[in-house]
């Protein structure tokens, strides 16, 4: 056996660092082709690359059960697209790294819309069984600024003359 050399201790130490090798995520890809089936490094490779993108700045500020449903629709969206990639023109890393970011992102519309829903039904609800009452609280606001328009005129004319 030949001693490693300087470069290779450099290299290896890169390959540390790196939790995903597009190298090794390129052999795993090609092996899930011909068989069909997850490898456990390639489900691996794939619950680390959701993980430490729902560490990521963007993502911190939601709460611990909406991260589980973005990593679930995450996981959903990452089988999905391994059949789609493309090893002539993509990098893997950063193919299913896009893949899991726009997951996050439809995710978290979708709940943004959900909740939007949700709340128009309540301020629809709220005005309909109390329309009388926000119609004297309008009518109220109106004379107030009615009220208001008319001092901040009169003090303005009153000033000229």
């Amino acid at each position: 056996m030949s001693k490693p050399t300087e470069k290779s201790k450099i290299s290896d130490a890169k390959a540390k660092k790196y939790y995903i090798q597009n190298k090794e995520m390129v052999v795993e890809l090609k092996k899930y082709r011909t068989t069909k089936k997850i490898s456990s490094k390639l489900l691996k490779m794939m619950t680390g690359l959701i993980k430490k993108i729902s560490f990521s700045s963007h993502f911190n500020r939601y709460k611990t059960h909406e991260i589980e449903d973005m990593r679930s629709e995450a996981m959903i969206s990452f089988i999905n697209a391994l059949l789609k990639f493309n090893f002539k023109k993509k990098k893997p890393f950063n193919y299913f790294s896009s893949v899991v970011i726009n997951s996050y992102k439809y995710t978290l519309k979708k709940k943004y819309n959900d909740d939007n829903f949700k709340m128009e039904m309540l301020e629809s609800c709220f005005n309909d069984e109390n329309k009388v009452f926000i119609n004297e609280i309008k009518k109220d606001m109106e004379k107030k600024n009615d009220e208001k328009h008319k001092k901040s005129n009169k003090l303005y004319f009153d000033r000229k003359n």
